[in-house]
């Protein structure tokens, strides 16, 4: 491993340019309303309290168009919004989601010493968000994790690694992920849960587990295309496997911490049971009702807003995905040396 030029103890600082991000602004569209182009701009038409409604908002600061209900929007419309990565997003009157156009996936291509500091990142937010997230558990008392300290003591280790040795291969880095999640996952995660939830192939805990990482991945994926990504490029999970989306699952990592302290939430507050599970047979998918309660809960929490030091301002946990796409854009383009994880409670 070569030596990076850096101090011991260094954090990656994320890019003054973020803040741009949210300069952008969402567009909503009202049943009976129409919207379209005009002189590099989107126009809103409709009708309110039997007046003539228009508003004028510049195509450049528009990031999503929510139809809702029984809308106008027409080819062109359509067309420009995909020109310039602009997602449209459909809604019922009761704003329940009915479906998306987006744009295609980007081209922007990576190094292989792009790949494996990027690989690093991801490794580094990851174990480090798992760590605070053992903290914070410790802290509040509730639970006390089997050998925490010589655990962190050896996550403390491999962070440091992360961050002041360039490795040679992702393989590398990917075995430091491994070794930390698979100790996570054998002997700390029921520790927390409870005994009862064993976690093993096909169980009702482990296939809980893996429904909020598929959730999270999505999140992921629609943020790296908006931003001009395309999530197929995989570098710690590889895209030819299955298809798989494989830097929205790289991505995604890092927040697999935050997943699972939902899940674990809801089970110690018993939102959900083990006898919610009474009928069902291992090999058997989630029940419905499980799948309904976790995508609840979920909603409720990536909705939900915190104070982000790199756009200065309090943004939701799903706007963090877009935070996280455009710092790796800025990174794959060259116009920042450094990715810096996002920081959760």
């Amino acid at each position: 491993m070569k030596r990076l030029n850096r101090r011991e103890n260094h954090t990656p600082q994320a890019s003054d340019k973020l803040i741009k991000v949210f300069d952008k602004r969402w567009i909503f569209i009202k049943p009976q309303e129409k919207i379209v182009v005009e002189n590099d701009h989107f126009l809103i038409l409709g009708r309110k309290n039997f007046c003539f409604k228009e508003q004028v908002i510049p195509i450049l600061n528009t990031r999503n168009i929510i139809c809702i209900g029984n809308t106008n929007l027409d080819s062109e419309v359509i067309q420009i919004c995909l020109d310039n990565r602009i997602f449209i997003i459909f809604l019922d009157i009761a704003n329940n989601h009915l479906g998306d156009l987006n744009p295609s996936p980007g081209k922007i291509l990576s190094s292989l010493h792009q790949d494996i500091m990027l690989a690093q990142y991801f490794a580094y937010g990851a174990i480090k968000n798992l760590k605070r997230w053992s903290q914070r558990i410790n802290r509040e008392g509730s639970k006390t994790l089997p050998g925490h300290k010589s655990t962190l003591k050896r996550i403390d280790s491999i962070l440091q690694e992360l961050m002041l040795f360039e490795h040679e291969n992702v393989q590398q880095i990917n075995g430091l992920i491994g070794e930390v999640f698979r100790n996570f996952y054998s002997k700390k995660i029921q520790s927390l849960i409870g005994a009862e939830w064993e976690y093993k192939v096909n169980s009702p805990l482990k296939l809980m587990l893996d429904f909020v990482e598929e959730l999270l991945a999505n999140q992921a994926r629609l943020a790296l295309i908006q931003c001009g990504i395309n999530p197929y490029l995989g570098i710690i999970n590889n895209s030819k496997r299955g298809g798989r989306p494989g830097l929205a699952i790289d991505l995604s990592l890092e927040y697999r911490p935050w997943g699972y302290a939902l899940i674990s939430t809801m089970i110690n507050k018993k939102q959900i049971c083990l006898g919610d599970f009474d009928d069902w047979h291992q090999g058997d998918r989630l029940p419905v009702n499980i799948l309904n309660k976790i995508i609840t809960a979920y909603r409720k929490k990536i909705n939900s807003q915190k104070y982000i030091a790199a756009v200065k301002s309090k943004i939701s946990y799903s706007e963090s995905f877009l935070v996280q796409s455009e710092q790796i854009k800025l990174y794959l383009e060259k116009h920042h040396d450094e990715y810096a994880s996002i920081e959760y409670n």
